[in-house]
């Protein structure tokens, strides 16, 4: 065995070889008989001194046990210390240097790439056992809980650190690297401190994983936004942020040290512009607002704000105090200044200084009757149109300013860790539409207390001393996230039209960036969300209501990953669209979360029939029939039917469980409201996310769908002519699989989740009673609606 191999062999045997009980297929821990400080040691000698050892001494780095303990307290305790950890990342970067590019994918030959794939494998291997660890931890008296959590914060905090170099030295693929996620011990610390669990993470976007070091250094400071209790908060977002405008009851608010004005209504020509189609933009001179048109020889800014500012309108007329115009474009005046602005300088004011123009939606999007439908003609709806215009009226601007109270309590001299934070914690960062505004600019500027900053203007400062390959910034990259990760956000290269990947995949991505958004219009989120994806949100317009605009965006999508069908989400009511996410909103969950494994790899996109015809699927599942839906969390015991042949295992040696041989314990969960009317003896069907096989199911519960098939298709499948039987498959060596597949798609009319057990013969009591079921292949092709 080669010295390389003995690392990573002793590395990963630790438990064999100090007489720990582990499974033979998954490698779970047998805790059993052991004593609380007998798991305690073992956690942190396996996964926190044998992490270090091994990953330096892969790279020829000798480390020692000593080496990261002190025993300086007056009363002799040892304390678990990383003072020569940036030390020994510095000899690391000697010996191996940083990637300019991604690793080669397999070079076998290349010693580095192999010491590479080595440090990854131990550090999976560690999360993994650390996961199993931190279970077990919950049944822990609270004493020896306190203290397990204490070492597996030290264990989070080390991983991510050895995670991040080697990211940086290797060109590893952020992908394969795990997360290490937050810690209790630092959430407490947090909530101490006045910060809302949905703050962290704090870099909910980034693809580079810091959440330990983030909620470590953000747990030491008082959090510099009082926003009261948070007791009633989620996870996904604070209820600070949550606060809906009501137009009836909405109050514009004046300038500091305005001492009374007049407002001042934008003249008709907005209006026409709008009816031409055209981009109506504004100059103020004091006295009046000029109007014109917005284009490529007439530049102009526009104005991102939120509207608890009190700088909206009250839908009923499109308006704005004096005092207020003069600041806006005082503000944009300054932006303007030394960048090319072709046509600013047809406007200027007392001063002769040229007038930016500038576009704001409390001005320029048409509100009260008789804008949205100008002469009685009650065909057109000016606002719905001026909404359509916005991705390109923000995508054609300059430069979009961003005005936010919380951000203009900041001077532009602070620090970037200072200006991260305004921006991260501010209403501007928390709603719907300034997301699509961020994300659609060319050129993102946000308005500090002295002056206007961009985030490349942030950047560059930050970037002129910093070296990012520093050991210290490798092992905590905070500062560098803080300077390019909402830059990186709001950029849009992930989200975009022209990002390079399939829309259904930058929908799941920017559904994941909107838990922590809020809208006071419901109907507003699938009109942005579209402009996001570059999809015609107009079409989307052309509907009324949150549900119905909803199932238009799906349209417009056409394409989806089938596993969303599982979502965590609440679910549109629509007949075609149940399978589909309601709202993006506030869910903290992945749309997709069926994990990928050798048995259920990536599938392709399935195709949408539009118009509420459906999601067609290829999933196992299985059928019953019912008079009714079985109760809410009321268990019941499921057996698939063999046809009464019996089947015996077909190959010598094989001693697992067969599909058909075991029972499914099933609790149904979330009923859709809207559920269909049901038949005597309804016929059901469970759709399955993966194989129903004991030693390859993910860990529990295993969630699943149920739905109502459609009462045209024939009943008993496994006695009709037309069915194909596929009794035995072995692409993946003893896997036995559902034996039935139907010619033909199965329609099911979805109405809940389920969770799904699968229980040993021998754990079924011989009277137990049990449905019957006729089981499908994972290749059925079922239609969701």
């Amino acid at each position: 065995m080669s010295g390389s191999d003995d690392v990573l062999y002793n590395f990963k045997s630790y438990w064999d070889r100090t007489g720990w009980a582990r499974h033979p297929l998954t490698g779970h821990l047998s805790f059993h008989d052991r004593r609380p400080e007998e798991i305690a040691q073992s956690l942190q000698t396996s996964l926190y001194f044998g992490t270090l050892i091994s990953i330096f001494g892969r790279v020829g780095i000798p480390v020692r046990t000593r080496d990261f303990l002190s025993a300086s307290s007056p009363n002799g305790e040892v304390f678990v210390r990383t003072t020569k950890l940036p030390h020994l990342v510095a000899d690391w970067l000697r010996r191996e240097g940083v990637s300019s590019e991604p690793a080669a994918v397999g070079d076998v030959n290349d010693p580095r790439w192999q010491r590479g794939q080595n440090i990854i494998e131990m550090l999976n291997w560690a999360f993994y056992y650390l996961n199993m660890y931190s279970r077990e931890t919950q049944t822990m008296a609270k004493v020896h809980k306190e203290r397990m959590q204490l070492v597996e914060l030290s264990i989070k905090a080390m991983a991510e650190s050895l995670c991040s170099v080697a990211s940086a030295i290797y060109g590893c693929e952020i992908r394969v690297m795990p997360s290490w996620g937050s810690s209790p011990v630092l959430a407490a610390r947090l909530r101490d401190n006045g910060w809302c669990d949905s703050d962290s993470p704090f870099f909910p976007e980034s693809m580079t994983r810091a959440s330990v070091s983030a909620d470590y250094y953000f747990g030491g400071l008082r959090c510099p936004r009082a926003r009261g209790d948070h007791s009633g908060c989620s996870t996904a977002i604070c209820n600070e942020y949550c606060r809906k405008i009501t137009p009836g009851d909405y109050e514009q608010v004046h300038t500091a040290g305005c001492r009374g004005c007049k407002s001042e209504l934008v003249p008709e020509q907005a209006i026409h512009l709008v009816e031409k189609g055209q981009v109506p933009v504004l100059q103020w001179d004091g006295d009046t607002i000029h109007v014109s048109a917005g284009d490529d020889t007439n530049a102009y800014v526009t104005v991102s704000h939120v509207w608890s500012d009190g700088l909206g309108n009250n839908d009923k007329e499109n308006s704005l105090w004096a005092c207020q115009l003069s600041r806006i474009q005082s503000l944009v005046n300054e932006l303007g200044r030394g960048m090319e602005m072709p046509g600013a300088g047809q406007v200027r004011g007392e001063d002769g200084n040229r007038l930016v123009p500038f576009w704001i939606d409390t001005l320029c999007v048409p509100v009260g009757d008789e804008n949205r439908h100008p002469g009685g003609n009650r065909t057109r709806d000016l606002r719905k149109e001026a909404i359509g215009q916005m991705a390109d009226i923000y995508r054609r601007a300059r430069q979009v300013l961003v005005l936010d109270s919380f951000i203009l309590s900041l001077p532009r001299s602070a620090d970037v860790i200072d200006k991260y934070l305004r921006i991260h914690l501010s209403n501007w960062h928390h709603r719907l539409w300034t997301m699509q505004e961020g994300q659609l600019a060319r050129r993102l500027v946000f308005q500090f207390r002295d002056g206007a900053e961009s985030f490349e203007d942030m950047r560059r400062e930050e970037m002129r001393a910093f070296d990012r390959y520093a050991p210290q910034n490798l092992c905590s990259p905070l500062r560098l996230l803080c300077a390019v990760e909402l830059e990186a956000f709001y950029a849009g290269a992930e989200l975009g039209a022209d990002a390079g990947r399939d829309v259904s995949a930058r929908m799941r991505s920017c559904a994941r960036y909107l838990r922590s958004r809020e809208t006071s219009r419901s109907e507003d989120e699938s009109v942005c969300v579209a402009n996001i994806l570059g999809l015609p949100a107009a079409e989307v317009l052309q509907r009324d209501g949150a549900d119905a605009r909803m199932a238009r965006f799906y349209d417009l999508v056409g394409r989806f990953d089938p596993r969303i069908i599982f979502h965590n989400h609440p679910r549109l009511g629509l007949d075609g669209y149940r399978w589909a996410p309601r709202s993006f909103l506030r869910q903290l969950p992945d749309l997709i979360n069926v994990r990928d494994t050798g048995f259920q790899t990536t599938p392709q996109l399935c195709a949408l029939l539009p118009n509420g015809g459906g999601l067609p699927v290829r999933f196992g599942g299985f059928e019953f029939s019912s008079d009714a839906l079985p109760r809410p969390g009321s268990p019941k015991l499921f057996k698939p039917m063999t046809d009464g042949r019996g089947w015996a295992p077909r190959w010598p040696g094989d001693t697992k469980v067969a599909w058909f041989a075991s029972t499914y314990e099933m609790v149904v969960q979330d009923v859709l409201e809207e559920t269909p009317p049901l038949g005597p003896r309804q016929r059901w069907a469970v759709i399955l996310p993966g194989v129903l096989q004991r030693d390859y199911l993910p860990p529990p519960p295993f969630r699943a769908i149920m739905g109502i098939i459609d009462a045209d298709i024939p009943a008993c499948p496994a006695t009709a002519k037309e069915i194909r039987r596929t009794v035995w498959t072995r692409p993946e060596g003893n896997v036995q699989y559902p034996a039935y597949t139907v010619p033909g798609r199965i329609p099911v009319r979805y109405v809940c989740r389920v969770e799904i057990t699968l229980e040993g013969p021998e754990t079924v009591p011989q009277d137990a009673p049990f449905i019957w079921v006729w089981a499908y292949g994972r290749q059925q092709e079922w239609c969701i609606r």
